[in-house]
């Protein structure tokens, strides 16, 4: 069995939405602003980071994005490659500001990396963002997640369980020697540019949510002169696109992890058994039956915003999802390793 850290998070958050997402392998026909905006940009920020804004190459987004919105209409985007390149400047920008990068003073080891770990009867694979190496040969993991608003300045993640387990799989697979793990929250909206007042200044109002950047740019593109706009400018956030959180994780985390990561996985292995026992197929978009007979799979964390919240509740009432799962549809497995890989 080949299992992905996301599934592993899946389960640990919530086993009914594990079955769906990983066993039963179902999807929405149109994927939730947040996923594809959150997709979207990643390959954006992958791009950038290996071929730079410049580059001839061509442009990772160019076909238009369909997605629901927050009032469940369906949205399309004509031309997402303006959109995306004016969100990658704006993202660039931010990024040097949070953590000096440049591609000068750190190298990009690479991006995209699999690794993975095989053990008795299972297989452990992560998908890494990126690796850096600075020039003193310090190698960090970076871990891109968009956000709609980035945490506070005392938000850190030193003990979670994905840093841990990426930084045990990266040095298994001798990409990195000390567990440093990067998160890069990134915005998925630009910050908006200020309003030009009709007396030919620039709004100095705090609720446009500006920072230096952008409004350092309105200034150069209307001509003025940014020492009349000198308190206000000082008093603005550096960036607010960005924020990064890095730790080195200690010994005792990384244990704690491996144990997590064991215990974790023999659950996966007997919910499976349990699912093939009432008859659930994998990779089938069928109605889950005896639903309280499947012991392992119960509610712990229900998000109202969990997109199988419609056939896990007609399930758990014992009623027919069948209408719930019209606009579901079986996508491919998300990974799988050639057998020379799991030797």
């Amino acid at each position: 069995m080949i299992i992905h850290y996301s599934q592993l998070q899946t389960y640990l958050i919530c086993p009914r939405k594990w079955m769906y997402a990983y066993w039963q392998r179902i999807a929405p026909d149109v994927q939730r602003d947040y996923f594809v905006f959150g997709t979207v940009f990643h390959e954006v920020i992958q791009y950038v980071l290996v071929n730079g804004l410049e580059s001839e190459e061509p442009w990772p987004v160019s076909n238009s994005i369909t997605y629901i919105d927050r009032s469940g209409e369906v949205q399309i985007v004509e031309n997402p490659e303006a959109v995306t390149r004016e969100w990658a400047q704006q993202w660039l920008l931010s990024w040097n500001m949070a953590v000096g990068f440049t591609l000068d003073n750190k190298s990009v080891v690479g991006t995209e990396i699999e690794v993975h770990v095989p053990a008795d009867n299972w297989m452990l694979v992560g998908k890494i963002d990126a690796i850096l190496e600075y020039p003193g040969g310090q190698r960090m993991i970076v871990d891109h997640k968009g956000c709609n608003s980035l945490p506070s300045p005392g938000y850190h993640m030193h003990a979670d369980l994905q840093g841990s387990l990426y930084c045990l799989l990266a040095m298994k697979n001798e990409l990195i020697e000390t567990p440093w793990f990067v998160y890069h929250y990134y915005k998925r909206k630009v910050p908006p540019k200020p309003k030009l007042l009709k007396d030919g200044k620039l709004s100095t109002s705090r609720n446009q949510g500006t920072d230096k950047i952008r409004f350092f740019q309105a200034v150069e593109e209307y001509g003025l002169d940014i020492q009349d706009y000198a308190d206000f400018y000082a008093s603005l956030p550096d960036q607010n696109m960005v924020a990064t959180f890095q730790s080195q994780r200690t010994q005792e985390q990384l244990n704690e992890a491996t144990w997590t990561l064991f215990k974790t996985m023999d659950e996966i292995i007997e919910t499976t058994k349990q699912l093939e026992a009432i008859g659930v197929e994998p990779g089938v978009n069928a109605p889950v039956p005896n639903m309280a007979g499947v012991i392992r799979i119960v509610r712990r964390d229900c998000s109202t915003s969990c997109i199988y919240k419609s056939i896990c509740e007609a399930e758990l009432m014992g009623w027919d999802s069948r209408p719930c799962r019209e606009r579901f549809t079986v996508v491919p497995e998300r990974y799988r390793l050639e057998e020379s890989e799991g030797d």
